[in-house]
């Protein structure tokens, strides 16, 4: 049997190397801070996961936070078509979301409320409701800061 030595990041995400674990804890903490000029997701239980309501988001504020995010991601993902994703907001933010859980789940546990989006910068509990607002519970809440809280606390 051979000892081995593991470090734990504050995410609880397991490294073999100090440094590691160290720079993935830095990366999380420019995440949050990138995170926090976005609302709040909503606590009020599985209502909001289940179309409850959705988070009216204001395009400054949303694509501001969006091209941050994609610029952290072009420093773990060398594919030219990250520049191509800052630039057209149209694009699906399903094929940024497949390569940064695969390469970065920290990016992704972030980028995961982009694919909650809709086109109408309305974000709702999970991306099912973003691709088929329609399907949304016909009661519609806007939910406000005051009655969100972050992934990220």
């Amino acid at each position: 049997m051979k000892k081995i030595t593991k470090y734990m990041a504050d995410d609880g995400t397991e490294f073999n190397s100090k440094e590691d674990a160290v720079n993935h804890d830095a990366l999380c903490l420019e995440i949050k801070e990138v995170m926090s000029d976005l609302p709040k997701r909503p606590s009020n239980g599985c209502k909001f996961e289940n179309g409850v309501g959705f988070i009216q988001h204001q395009p400054h504020v949303f694509f501001g936070v969006r091209d941050a995010l994609l610029a952290i991601g072009k420093r773990y993902i060398e594919l030219g078509w990250i520049d191509q994703d800052i630039k057209d907001r149209n694009i699906h933010p399903s094929w940024v979301g497949r390569w940064f859980y695969e390469q970065c789940p920290a990016l992704f546990r972030a980028w995961y409320r982009f694919m909650c989006t809709d086109k109408n910068l309305r974000e709702w509990g999970q991306p099912y409701f973003a691709d088929h607002p329609d399907k949304a519970s016909g009661k519609f809440e806007i939910c406000t800061e005051q009655e969100a809280e972050s992934p990220y606390d």
